[in-house]
């Protein structure tokens, strides 16, 4: 097996058939350590390779807000993007409700909780 390693240590490709220019041969059996899915976390430092796991996490964190940043635009901003004409036929109630719901889902990317959809929007 060769590795792609980059100036950091970490794997950022592997081929198992054929080669990578400027890659390292390993042995094979270093390919149970390796979840493909996860390539970029993992270094590869003195024959060892390791999972750096605050890397992964960090970069999930990232992930999970850009998730949420697109839930946002999808499940909120097409409800409270509408127009005066619809705004004037809710109650004072449901104003104060949505505005709550609208806040919650501006701070959602950092806070990581989606609020609850309102019935009322539909």
């Amino acid at each position: 097996m060769i590795l792609q390693i980059d100036n950091n240590n970490y794997i950022v490709g592997y081929a198992t058939v054929g080669g990578i220019d400027g890659g390292i041969a390993v042995d094979d059996s270093l390919l149970q350590q390796i979840d493909p899915t996860k390539i970029g976390y993992y270094t590869y430092i003195g024959g060892v390779i390791n999972f750096d796991t605050q890397k992964y996490d960090a970069a999930n964190a990232v992930q999970h807000s850009e998730d949420i940043r697109a839930r946002r635009a999808y499940e909120c901003f097409v409800y409270v993007d509408r127009g005066k004409l619809w705004y004037d036929k809710l109650t004072q109630s449901q104003l104060t409700l949505l505005k709550t719901w609208y806040d919650d889902w501006l701070d959602a990317p950092e806070t990581k909780v989606v609020p609850m959809f309102l019935d009322f929007l539909v």
